[in-house]
């Protein structure tokens, strides 16, 4: 939908309006700093990084979208992906429909500009869901006291080594192993790993290197905050066995002299519950990862890797109803490992929205699971079961904050 006949408009925020940016950014994430707070500065993107979109008004700025430019791995290769990340709007602006105004607009660039696809950090899933964002995992957050991770391993080997950003390749030949089975890991760049990962808030992480005979094979990026007492809060962490996580969870267990607590996140498939001896002295929750979107559904499916032995066509039926160019019939035919998508006017073998759709590329949720909960109708068992292949359940996992 255009929005051309009305005063709003959806454009690059220029320098003029960062006094209006701060204070929108401020107000919504730390109103309890005050009105104005000395020194505060705008935070990232960075030039090099990212980019804020507004949607104006009658030259007035109602919304703020914030996105980066990145590369994030779907289905075994990296893609470039929309990363949205701060979405604002002030209270004054606020249920006027601002975003629902700003989303199709946003849309139509990233087809534009190439981007099949698109991810972010949701405040609240249900608000990203109206805009045919998806789910795309379950993290499980851990608290414990560091005492409780000692049991990781018995008798430690290898060496501890406490580095700074300038190791930043050391932890991405770490993290590249770390990712090749996930999806939607982002392709860290030397500056992403140097503002995103070490220092995004301008106070440099802490981050520590597992070594055995001087190769990395693990490591941890964390922050230690003061709450009733001392918690290590743990940011990143990656490793290329088993045996290099357990060593990671005993150094955190070795903070025990000065530390309360610790607190990690990890992937649904990773459970920390197993390499302890007490389970029960940890507390265990689920929350949800990011958002993930198909914003290009024709383009976004041919540029995937595919099952080599897949062979034949799927009709698939997409509703779409912020971006028209999706909301149709598709052929999507396979041969080798690579596929073709284009619209027909055969009659479908599958119906699904933009939404769950999104959830099953990105292997949140299979065929039958979306089929059981009513995010997804068949109307022939072998297009059907051609889909499911196609599209196989996979673990997602990001750490990025942006």
């Amino acid at each position: 939908m255009s929005w051309d006949a009305d005063p709003y408009e959806y454009e690059l925020i220029s320098d003029e309006y960062d006094e209006v940016v701060r204070d929108y950014v401020q107000y919504s994430f730390w109103p309890e700093e005050g009105a104005q707070v000395d020194g505060w500065t705008l935070p990232p993107p960075h030039d090099e990084l990212g980019e804020q979109w507004g949607l104006f008004r009658d030259g007035e700025l109602l919304s703020i979208n914030t996105r980066y430019f990145v590369d994030a791995r779907i289905r075994g290769d990296w893609h470039p992906i929309d990363a949205t990340s701060t979405i604002v709007t002030p209270p004054e602006h606020r249920r006027q429909g601002a975003i629902a105004r700003m989303a199709p607009d946003h849309y139509q660039r990233c087809r534009e500009e190439g981007l099949h696809f698109s991810f972010g950090w949701a405040f609240d899933h249900g608000f990203y869901h109206q805009f045919g964002y998806g789910k795309t995992d379950q993290m499980f957050r851990y608290t414990c006291s560091p005492g409780a991770l000692l049991s990781a391993v018995e008798d430690p080997d290898g060496r501890f080594r406490r580095v700074g950003p300038d190791a930043w390749a050391d932890l991405d030949a770490v993290y590249r192993e770390y990712v090749d089975d996930l999806a939607l890991p982002v392709d860290r760049t030397e500056e992403w790993w140097r503002t995103q990962i070490f220092a995004p808030t301008g106070t440099t992480r802490h981050a520590c290197v597992w070594e055995r005979d001087g190769e990395p094979r693990g490591y941890v990026v964390y922050e230690v905050r003061k709450s009733s007492g001392r918690v290590i809060d743990v940011q990143d962490m990656g490793y290329v066995d088993h045996e290099a996580f357990r060593h990671l969870v005993r150094y955190l267990g070795q903070h025990d002299a000065q530390i309360g607590e610790v607190r990690l996140i990890l992937p649904e498939d990773r459970r920390l519950l197993d390499v302890v001896d007490s389970p029960e002295s940890l507390d265990c929750s689920i929350k949800l990862g990011p958002v993930f979107r198909v914003l290009n559904v024709a383009a976004g499916l041919e540029s995937l890797s595919y099952p080599r032995h897949l062979d034949g066509t799927v009709t698939v039926a997409v509703s779409d109803s912020l971006a028209f160019w999706n909301d149709d019939t598709f052929a999507l035919s396979f041969d080798g490992g690579t596929a073709t998508c284009e619209p027909t006017d055969r009659e479908a073998d599958v119906s699904v929205d933009v939404k769950p759709l999104s959830e099953l590329v990105v292997g949140y949720r299979s065929v039958e699971e979306l089929e059981r909960t009513g995010g997804l109708t068949v109307h022939d068992d072998d297009g059907a079961a051609l889909l499911a292949a196609a599209f196989p359940p996979q673990t997602s996992f990001v750490y990025d904050d942006f």
